[in-house]
């Protein structure tokens, strides 16, 4: 009897403890807030719900190949200048709000996530990556409409995060904060599209 104990004891407890690695989905919600200029002139802030989705391909028990789709969209009312010359200088006389705006930007993170082992439930995620964007951005007023339609590798991206497995589940949830920095030699259209994600998820491991 004392033999099976431990024999079967053992086994018991790998099966428990031993992390398999193992490709996993996620779907997002939260927020993000741009650090584009005048931003909030417009949009009345520079924070907006954000959805996304992310995919995991192990490498190791510990290390990912790292992907994750951001999506952040913000109505508002466009800011009208009105210019007048003084002593020779162009000068702002006044600012009014009219029409209509709308912007909507797709992010996407890509590179490596590296889990540290917290306890059998929590880990502690950080990845890190390179940024790539896609921007439409459209204003209407009574004078003056703009369009900008644009995409490219805005720069690179940092983020950390916890995670909670549950026994016995291939479901986890998790939270992450990841910070996009728009570097300015390779920026794909005049402004600092830069912004931090903050995330909450659920992971599907297969």
């Amino acid at each position: 009897m004392l033999s099976l104990l431990t024999l079967l004891l053992p086994t018991s407890l790998i099966s428990q403890t031993t992390d398999h690695p193992s490709v996993f989905i996620s779907v997002n919600i939260g927020g993000f807030i741009t650090a584009y200029e005048d931003f909030s002139k417009v949009y009345d802030s520079n924070i907006g719900f954000a959805f996304g989705a992310g995919l995991g391909l192990p490498l190791t028990n510990k290390l990912y190949i790292y992907g994750k789709a951001t999506y952040f969209a913000k109505k508002g009312v466009p800011v009208v200048s009105t210019y007048n010359y003084q002593n020779g200088i162009l000068v702002n006389i006044v600012e009014t709000r009219d029409g209509s705006a709308s912007y909507k930007q797709w992010i996407y993170n890509g590179g490596l996530q590296y889990n540290f082992t917290l306890s059998d439930e929590y880990n502690l995620e950080i990845n890190s990556g390179v940024t790539y964007t896609s921007i439409i951005e459209e204003k209407k007023s009574s004078n003056v409409s703009s369009f900008l339609n644009s995409s490219g590798v805005l720069g690179l991206f940092c983020g950390v995060g916890i995670e909670k497995k549950f026994q016995e589940s291939p479901f986890a949830v998790f939270t992450e904060l990841q910070y996009n920095y728009s570097r300015k030699d390779i920026i794909v259209a005049v402004g600092n599209y830069s912004g931090i994600n903050m995330t909450l998820g659920l992971r599907y491991f297969f």
